[in-house]
C-alpha cells in the first residue's frame, strides 16, 4: 500500500481528524465547515445529474460557444464540421481547406496540402490558397523560394572565389 493510500485511509477515520483537527494552531469554525462541505456535496454529485449537465451544455447551449470556429495557435481558423471525412477528433477541420475543396469540387486527401501564399494563415481567399499533391512537393516549393538559384549555399550567400594563388 503507498504512502498516498494509507494517508486517504487515515483522513477516513473521524477520530483521526477529530485529532488533526484539535492538533491544528488554528481550529476550523463552524461556518468554515458548511462551507466545505457543501463544495465537497457539489463536486460528488451522482453520475446521472453529471451526464445531464454535460449534454445541456454542449455546443450552441454553452455559455464558452464562439459559433463553431476557433483560431489555434499558429494562425490557422478552424470550423466545425464532424461530419467531414478529415476532421480532426475535436470534429474541427482548417477553413482553408474547406475553401479549398469547394472550389475544386471535391475532399482533400490525406496527403493534399493547402499553401497560403501571402503566409497570412488565416487569409483563406481562394486567390491566396494553392494546392500541393503532397508533403514533398510542398517542402520543395518553399526551399525554391528560398533558394531560386538552386546552390547549396542559398541565394544570397557570398561568392567565394577558389582560385588559389601560390605562395612565392
Amino acid at each position: 500500500m503507498s504512502q498516498g493510500e494509507k494517508t486517504k485511509l487515515l483522513w477516513q477515520d473521524p477520530e483521526y481528524r477529530k485529532r488533526m483537527s484539535e492538533l491544528h494552531r488554528h481550529p476550523i469554525s463552524e461556518s468554515h465547515k458548511k462551507n466545505i462541505a457543501k463544495a465537497v456535496k457539489k463536486r460528488m454529485q451522482p453520475k446521472h445529474i453529471r451526464e445531464k449537465f454535460s449534454r445541456l451544455w454542449k455546443g450552441k447551449n454553452n455559455p464558452r460557444w464562439k459559433g463553431g470556429q476557433y483560431t489555434d495557435k499558429d494562425g490557422y481558423v478552424y470550423i466545425l464540421k464532424p461530419s467531414h471525412p478529415l476532421a480532426r477528433k475535436n470534429g474541427y477541420i482548417k477553413r482553408c481547406n474547406l475553401v479549398m475543396e469547394k472550389k475544386i469540387g471535391r475532399y482533400l486527401t490525406p496527403e493534399e496540402i493547402v499553401h497560403h501564399r501571402n503566409s497570412i494563415r488565416n487569409d483563406d481567399r481562394i486567390k491566396n490558397l494553392k494546392l500541393f499533391p503532397n508533403h514533398k512537393s510542398h517542402i520543395s516549393f518553399h526551399s525554391k523560394i528560398r533558394n531560386p538559384k538552386g546552390s547549396m549555399w542559398g541565394a544570397n550567400a557570398k561568392k567565394v572565389n577558389l582560385n588559389l594563388v601560390p605562395l612565392s
